[in-house]
């Protein structure tokens, strides 16, 4: 119940913003409408494709990532700057879904698309020590502070993984000398098995 939540908290101006950009592309970029439009039929494919899973391998969630980045880029432009750094002794680790995909979502809804000059979004991923390291990262626009209403997905996500992991999970997130960040740790958990 919790994932079709999640599932429909994706904001629906994504799609919306997603149609008229292919729409556009049309007449002066046919290849990148194309590509635009595999994207996002694959971004809803596997979101779709997420219902009944309790955890997925983490190369599932940054492939669900890189084609939803891959929209924003055509959208975006020069303005997202992206750097995802995940080792490949961290895909086969086992994270609830939807779980770094609302945080994209929210780093360029709060922070890059605000910003006249836009920035780069990280994420970084690290195995170690029987932890699961995550962080996303992004700038923010000098109003952020102001905005209302910050944080109630990041406290949604946090009860969802401690319902799941306890107190084994930890997600702490705030304002850092670039901009903004979220961590998540959780218990290194790994499966072998193809997606």
């Amino acid at each position: 119940m919790e994932l079709q939540l999640l599932r429909l908290q994706i904001d629906p101006h994504f799609l919306f913003n997603s149609l008229n950009s292919i729409s556009a592309l049309t007449h002066f970029d046919p290849a990148g409408a194309r590509a635009m439009a595999i994207d996002l039929a694959e971004f809803f494919r596997q979101t779709l494709a997420l219902a009944g899973r309790g955890r997925i391998r983490l190369e599932e969630e940054l492939g669900l990532v890189r084609h939803y980045l891959a929209i924003e880029q055509q959208r975006l432009g020069d303005k997202l700057d992206l750097a995802i750094q995940a080792p490949d002794d961290s895909l086969t680790a086992l994270l609830p879904p939807l779980t770094l995909q609302p945080l994209t979502e929210n780093a360029l809804k709060h922070g890059l698309r605000p910003r006249e000059d836009g920035g780069r979004l990280d994420i970084e991923v690290m195995a170690r020590d029987g932890w699961l390291h995550l962080t996303v990262r992004n700038p923010v626009p000098a109003q952020a502070a102001a905005q209302s209403g910050l944080g109630h997905g990041l406290r949604n996500l946090r009860e969802r993984l401690a319902a799941q992991y306890g107190s084994r999970a930890r997600v702490h997130w705030g304002p850092t000398p670039a901009g903004f960040a979220v961590e998540i740790t959780l218990p290194l958990e790994t499966s072998e098995a193809p997606p």
